[in-house]
């Protein structure tokens, strides 16, 4: 199972097994490249934040600074290495998995 393409989409009905199917790719990338950072979220428990902020074309930062307090609870935000290391991983390597569960599911603005 090799993707070339840095974007899939999986779109299916609701009950097909989406996060089933999820799961199961986040645990092969996992045992066959474990040099690759996998990190999956769910947009539903992150709606609220995703409302207070504006991503404006253009404005990768502020996507990666999403991905980043989505991934990480406040009390580990004080870990500015490994926010640092995550951040240059996103942008220097290919090294990096993010996987977004409840794409489907949040509000469409």
């Amino acid at each position: 199972m090799e993707y070339i393409e840095r974007t899939m989409l999986l779109v299916a009905e609701p009950r097909m097994g989406k996060p089933t199917l999820l799961s199961h790719m986040e645990h092969e990338i996992k045992t066959r490249k474990p040099e690759v950072w996998v990190q999956r979220i769910n947009l539903n428990e992150h709606t609220r934040e995703m409302e207070n902020t504006e991503f404006e074309e253009e404005r990768i930062d502020k996507c990666k600074m999403f991905l980043w307090s989505a991934l990480h609870s406040p009390e580990q935000s004080s870990l500015k290495m490994t926010k640092e290391i995550f951040l240059q991983a996103l942008d220097e390597t290919n090294k990096v998995v993010i996987i977004l569960d409840g794409f489907d599911e949040i509000s469409p603005e």
